[in-house]
């Protein structure tokens, strides 16, 4: 369990709980040179929502023009995984969807699905990164 901390704010230390959330404030004295400031604590919390909201764009699924796709991690790894497989021995492979349909693709489509989620993938981490980058201009 993480313990609370504590931040300078100007002339006064504000002690945070493990929410977030400002439970005491006092002066500061010259035992509190060393704290972190509470803007370092502030971009924290930003950066930690900026990878949330990344984290559910990413594993929430998107639409394929074979139908709509899980990309969950577990997704993410079956979706390698098969691919993996095809090219080690070229099939058809049968494919649940989100919406609990089957369709069978060839290596040709389902390497096309395997790459629809990777750009997916690349792009949530992409947009992530750029979102970062702009807290600190």
């Amino acid at each position: 369990m993480a313990t609370a901390q504590e931040y300078l704010v100007g002339d006064v230390v504000e002690m945070y709980d493990n929410e977030g959330v400002c439970t005491h404030r006092r002066h500061k004295t010259d035992a509190d040179v060393n704290l972190p400031l509470k803007a370092s604590y502030v971009l924290e919390k930003q950066r930690a929502e900026m990878a949330r909201l990344r984290y559910e764009r990413e594993t929430g699924g998107i639409q394929t023009e074979y139908g709509y796709v899980a990309t969950d991690r577990e997704s993410q790894s079956m979706i390698s995984n098969t691919l993996t497989y095809i090219s080690l021995a070229p099939r058809d492979v049968t494919w649940k969807l989100h919406d609990g349909t089957f369709v069978t693709l060839t290596p040709s489509e389902f390497t096309s699905l395997a790459k629809d989620v990777a750009r997916h993938v690349e792009t949530c981490f992409e947009e992530e990164r750029a979102a970062v980058e702009k807290l600190y201009e």
